[in-house]
């Protein structure tokens, strides 16, 4: 196969502690065409100095320093502008690429001219590069069950991403206010509504770093309003569902203690299978495996949200949600959901550890 050129988009800021690694699993990647866009957004650290460094040992390596400091929206269609490749492929400062991870992506991306993006599993690490665990969340690998998951979550690893520039071009990411701290959830929705293909590669190829200083851990709040509005606004317009807001943000699994009551927890499950039915009735026929992916993910969500607001709600609302864990009883008996309580514990520690 004759190597295209991917231009890999690197933001950084800040990130002298890991940023020499970040770059050095892109450079070592089996897929040698490559140009390396790292943009130094006006760090405050020795960032732009190593990364100045590194360049001088590898020809495919080019820095940009942002005058001033642009955030990570501007910084990043900056780089889509710089961008000279057939396929631009992200990358964060302080992650790890597997040494595969680009030829894989391009492997596949390559298979299938409808493909418009790929992505890949992860694992998450710690500051000091211990696993915790994959991201379980990231359970879709076909375009159908991707759309579907996209009106909840975040349905790819956005730093694992390799995509067409010229489609990345066209849709950009978002600068409006609406899209802090959920630049990519925004995206992948305008993206998937307009039918573009994406395919995910089931095998862990992405180290993803933990960093509980970073903008979207200290801008929680924000982050989760955002969320909320832009599920709520894909979600009518996909399926013409609106729900309540307190019941949309349950659905999401991103409420609020005082969202949580018997009422709102029943009412939040029963939408949630109406709008799986829903779409699956508006895409049919869908295939099998996306199919089974979707049912999975409300299995699981369900879970998730049954375990996490049972753990807040009131001591006559516990009783109460007790019944429904009961009703929902038999998808405790699952490998997937065992592994996802495991990974779930471990992340409530390391969360405790760091908070």
């Amino acid at each position: 196969m004759k190597e295209v050129l991917v231009s890999v988009l690197i933001p950084c800021y800040n990130a002298a502690s890991f940023i020499k690694d970040a770059i050095n699993s892109i450079t070592n990647q089996t897929y040698k065409k490559l140009e390396i866009i790292c943009i130094n957004d006006s760090s405050k650290d020795e960032t732009g100095n190593i990364l100045e460094d590194l360049a001088k040992k590898d020809s495919r390596i080019k820095v940009y320093h942002n005058d001033e400091n642009l955030g990570l929206i501007r910084t990043l269609n900056k780089g889509i502008n710089l961008a000279n490749g057939g396929y631009v492929a992200r990358m964060d400062a302080d992650d790890i690429s597997l040494l595969t991870r680009i030829e894989e992506e391009m492997n596949l991306i390559l298979s299938d001219e409808t493909i418009d993006a790929v992505s890949i599993y992860t694992d998450r690490i710690t500051s000091k590069g211990k696993t915790i665990g994959k991201f379980n969340h990231f359970c879709c690998t076909e375009s159908n069950s991707c759309r579907f998951m996209a009106l909840f979550d975040a349905p790819i690893l956005h730093a694992g991403l390799l995509i067409k520039t010229k489609i990345l071009k066209e849709y950009m990411f978002c600068t409006l206010p609406s899209s802090m701290h959920i630049e990519d959830y925004e995206l992948w929705n305008r993206m998937l509504a307009d039918g573009r293909k994406f395919k995910i590669i089931p095998k862990i190829l992405y180290r993803y770093r933990v960093n509980f200083e970073s903008v979207s851990y200290k801008e929680s709040d924000l982050q989760k309003k955002n969320h909320t509005q832009c599920s709520k606004f894909f979600l009518k317009k996909e399926l013409g569902i609106e729900l309540e807001e307190s019941v949309h943000r349950i659905v999401i699994s991103r409420f609020y203690p005082s969202d949580v009551n018997y009422r709102n927890v029943k009412q939040a499950l029963l939408k949630f299978n109406i709008i799986k039915n829903s779409y699956l009735s508006k895409n049919e026929p869908i295939d099998k495996k996306s199919k089974q992916e979707i049912i999975s993910f409300v299995e699981q969500r369900t879970l998730f949200i049954l375990t996490k607001t049972i753990a807040v709600a009131s001591v006559s609302d516990k009783i109460k949600l007790l019944r429904l864990v009961l009703k929902n009883i038999h998808l405790f008996f699952n490998l997937k959901t065992w592994e996802n309580i495991k990974l779930r514990f471990l992340w409530l520690a390391l969360t405790r550890y760091y908070t």
